[in-house]
């Protein structure tokens, strides 16, 4: 999970983008759930960074973002929690940490992407397609009949052997194996692609592991790797 610091950089150096959003947030209303849908919903984006706490660069008299703190953090975790774990059609189970800058607190949100077989992320009383979202851009996008009939095509195409341990580290695989996997690639194929790949790279593109699914950036094993 990324540092609030790290963050703020990036939104205020790059603006909002895919992967963070920025929300002045006094209370958790329709506004954050449609990013939660969003970040929840949308392909190989491995999730997204809620700042709560924030007024947009629009909201700002200077047309900068500002940090203009959560009066209340306590009610407004709480609330957050409560409304990802009622107002959609799945659980979703959020990173919360608080930051605390120029004086003031904010909230720190990770939303997790969630598996292909859960998706898609919506919001309960809107049902679909009008409760799902994707993230585009800085931007979250209704989801149109194509993008859900996508989302459950990908659901009945998620193999078992692509099943992944959230539990499980890296460091659960015998770099016996993976060193033996090489010598027996290279002996088939001397020139194949994937053996100019470093060990994390390898297993990725083998399926032996998977983005995991809350700690960003980071990876765990799946049911074939765990095999090997």
């Amino acid at each position: 999970m990324l540092t609030f610091d790290e963050l703020w950089e990036l939104l205020t150096t790059e603006d909002e983008g895919v992967e963070i959003e920025a929300k002045k947030c006094s209370e958790v209303g329709k506004s954050c759930w449609e990013t939660i849908s969003a970040f929840s919903n949308e392909p190989s984006l491995g999730g997204g960074y809620l700042l709560l706490g924030i007024k947009s660069s629009e909201e700002s008299d200077t047309n900068n973002y500002e940090i203009e703190g959560i009066a209340d953090t306590d009610k407004i975790q709480r609330d957050l929690a409560t409304q990802c774990r009622e107002v959609f059609n799945i659980t979703i189970r959020p990173q919360i940490e608080t930051a605390t800058k120029d004086g003031k607190i904010v909230i720190v949100v990770l939303i997790p992407e969630v598996q292909p077989s859960e998706k898609p992320v919506y919001i309960t009383k809107r049902g679909l397609p009008q409760g799902a979202f994707r993230r585009i851009a800085s931007t979250d996008q209704k989801c149109t009949d194509r993008d859900i009939e996508l989302f459950y095509q990908e659901r009945n195409a998620q193999t078992y052997d692509t099943t992944i341990f959230p539990d499980a580290t890296l460091d659960d695989l015998d770099p016996e194996a993976i060193a033996t996997y090489r010598r027996e690639r290279q002996a088939l194929n001397s020139n194949a692609s994937e053996l100019n790949f470093d060990d994390q790279q390898l297993l990725y593109a083998l399926n032996a592991i998977a983005r995991h699914p809350t700690q960003k950036g980071e990876y765990c094993p799946t049911i074939a790797g765990l095999i090997l």
